[in-house]
């Protein structure tokens, strides 16, 4: 029994734990869900604000520029049909244009921007503080601009800011600070947006101006002006294209001019009183703020424009800061100066054959080729022309034609003469003078002109070096040598320099260069020695050496002249001795010390010829007396010799028995 209720009561407790488990993984389970449904409904309402954040922009900036039309418009007017300025430092009042793009989903109104200004630019206008919430005192420079119309999603609108632009400010990149207020379409409240960053840039103004250097014409005759073109502003112009424009009505005219009156009081032809014979357009390229560029156009005034003021009309294109091609008219003002009185033919002189010596400058002493020409520069052409050439001077002689004659010379032509001349020495350094006589018939009328052709007579200075040496001076080696003029007039202030090879791989006699050695005048021939002292190494070997020398001269004109003269010096290097003064058989000897052991060799030489001398002496002596002694020869026997020898001799002149008797003396002395 006892048992059956213990066990009863522990199955009871097993049940309780169990309801109690139960009980407590129910409540588990009920905290765990309410917590997942919370995550779940969180994440989805973030999930939810971040695509709208997304979506849901602000408007942002697309573009800026300057501009003077400051209407409202919208995406349906392009940003590129708009009319874009240029602004400059110093401007004053400018109008800078802001494009912003709406980027939200839905319509935007009542926008109002805020442009907060950098340094260089003033604001036009008090802003109210309670436009912004601020004090004024905190506000920096605004510009205040507002656009009322509705926006709708993805379309741009431009807000125009006034201000004005200070002398400060710079050419080149600024940005600026934009804060908008704006609302939603079907939405109540304002939304502020701060901090809007906007590039915008200074583009600078092209200002160009033409000045026109050479304003004073001849009339009758073709002109080159001389016109430049200016870029006054702060932008380059690029891509500048100047035309000359013609005159309405007349044939390439630069200057329509009124119509002339007629004696009688009618009304006459219009006149041309400057046309362009040149080129009509200039292509100049780009022209760099503050930089200059220069057309040439070739004009003509007509002989009734002397004595008048005309202008050139130039129109000018090119490219502005934005890349916008623009047109300048500009004017340059021209003075036709008076028509001076000149003849129709002209003289004007030549060039030799040679062409070194031009005809102008004779050289004295030999015959020469003398070069004119003469030109037509009228409009007509002229006949019968008869040309006579004289010298005014009895020492310039013409040696060949001084007379010409053609039937006629067209306008705008010229005849090239020629002829022999000599001009004696005596007019060296003098001027000459030829005289050039004209006749011809021009407009059915005879007219004789004469026109002087001037000349100057010159010498000639031809300069050679002979006797190129070097010799010891002063126990110092130089270069000796003599200048010879072989010209005709003296060399003035003439100066010699020895020079380096040109070439290094050339020998040089020299270690370094002396300086110039001035001679004086060079006349005619007559030589003029030159001494140039030589700094020579002591291992200096002789031989050939070039020598290069630099002739320096002027001639009657003081004009210098140069020229370098090549040769050749054999050098051999100078033995000296110790002491100075003294002499070893007849060698002189000095203080330097280079020389000293060549005069050992030379002694000892002398030593051995008289030990060798007096040792031949000796051994004649001594064999002399040994023949003697063995022979027994005393005086008798060369009495006899002397007489044998006598026979000999006048046998010589005989027959047979003289030479019998010189064998017989042979035979003696060959048994003796």
């Amino acid at each position: 029994m006892t048992n059956i209720v213990s066990s009863h009561k522990r199955e009871k407790k097993q049940q309780n734990a169990i309801s109690c488990r139960i009980k407590k993984s129910s409540r588990i389970f009920v905290v765990y869900s309410l917590i997942s449904i919370m995550i779940l409904m969180s994440s989805s309402n973030w999930t939810l604000a971040n695509s709208n954040a997304q979506t849901d922009l602000d408007p942002a900036f697309q573009d800026s520029y300057w501009t003077d039309d400051n209407t409202i418009s919208t995406s349906n007017t392009s940003t590129n049909d708009a009319v874009k300025r240029e602004v400059g430092p110093g401007e004053g009042t400018a109008t800078l244009a802001v494009v912003l793009v709406n980027k939200a989903r839905s319509d935007i109104t009542a926008v109002k921007g805020y442009l907060s200004l950098p340094p260089g630019f003033k604001a036009i206008g008090v802003i109210p503080a309670a436009d912004m919430g601020k004090n004024v005192s905190e506000l920096p420079e605004y510009a205040v601009d507002s656009y009322d119309s509705i926006i709708k999603s993805g379309e741009t609108f431009t807000l125009y800011f006034e201000m004005s632009v200070l002398k400060n400010a710079n050419v080149g990149p600024y940005i600026a600070s934009l804060d908008l207020v704006y609302s939603k379409v079907l939405e109540t409240g304002q939304i502020t947006v701060e901090d809007i960053a906007i590039p915008f840039r200074v583009t600078g103004k092209v200002i160009l101006d033409v000045i026109s250097e050479k304003y004073h014409l001849i009339p009758g005759s073709s002109n080159m002006v001389n016109i430049t073109i200016k870029n006054k502003g702060t932008a380059n112009a690029s891509g500048v294209i100047v035309s000359v424009n013609e005159a309405a009505g007349t044939s390439n005219s630069l200057l329509s001019s009124n119509s002339s009156s007629t004696a009688n009081g009618g009304e006459g032809r219009e006149s041309i009183p400057l046309i362009n014979i040149g080129n009509n357009t200039f292509d100049i390229g780009t022209i760099p703020a503050n930089r200059t560029a220069e057309i040439n156009p070739l004009v003509y005034p007509s002989n009734s424009a002397s004595e008048t003021v005309q202008n050139i009309d130039l129109q000018i294109s090119y490219g502005d800061a934005y890349g916008n091609r623009k047109s300048s008219d500009q004017s340059v003002g021209l003075v036709i100066s008076p028509k001076p009185p000149q003849s129709i033919l002209n003289v004007d002189a030549g060039v030799s054959s040679d062409n070194q010596n031009s005809s102008i400058v004779l050289i004295a002493g030999k015959i020469q080729e003398l070069q004119f020409s003469i030109a037509n520069q009228g409009k007509i052409p002229v006949t019968d022309l008869v040309i006579t050439l004289t010298s005014q001077a009895d020492t310039v002689k013409i040696l060949g034609n001084s007379k010409w004659t053609f039937e006629n010379l067209i306008a705008q032509s010229k005849l090239n003469l020629s002829t022999n001349v000599f001009a004696s020495e005596d007019v060296i350094g003098k001027p000459i003078e030829f005289r050039v006589k004209i006749q011809y018939v021009t407009d059915e009328q005879s007219t004789i002109e004469t026109i002087n052709l001037g000349s100057y007579v010159d010498g000639e200075i031809r300069v050679r070096a002979y006797d190129l040496d070097v010799n010891i001076i002063g126990d110092r080696p130089n270069l000796v040598g003599n200048l010879l003029n072989e010209g005709n007039t003296v060399a003035l202030f003439t100066t010699v320099e020895m020079l380096k090879p040109p070439l290094p791989e050339q020998k040089s006699l020299v270690r370094n260069i002396a300086s110039q050695q001035y001679l004086g005048d060079l006349t005619e021939n007559s030589p003029l020695p030159f001494s140039i002292p030589l700094t020579i190494d002591n291992s200096t070997k002789a031989g050939t050496y070039p020598v290069f020398l630099k002739v320096s001269y002027r001639d009657n004109l003081r004009i210098p002249h140069e020229l370098t003269i090549n040769g050749s010096v054999d050098y051999e290097p100078i033995q000296q001795t110790n002491d100075e003064g003294q002499s070893i058989f007849g060698i002189s000897s000095s203080n330097g010390n280079r020389n000293t052991p060549a005069i050992f060799p030379i002694l000892a030489i002398l030593v051995i010829g008289v030990i060798v001398a007096t040792i031949v002496f000796l051994k004649k002596r001594r064999s002399k007396s040994k023949i003697s002694r063995i022979l027994g020869i005393d005086n008798n026997n060369k009495t006899q010799k002397e007489q044998v020898q006598q026979e000999e001799d006048m046998g010589s002149l005989s027959d047979g028995p003289t030479d019998k008797k010189s064998d017989g003396i042979i035979d003696e002395r060959k048994k003796g």
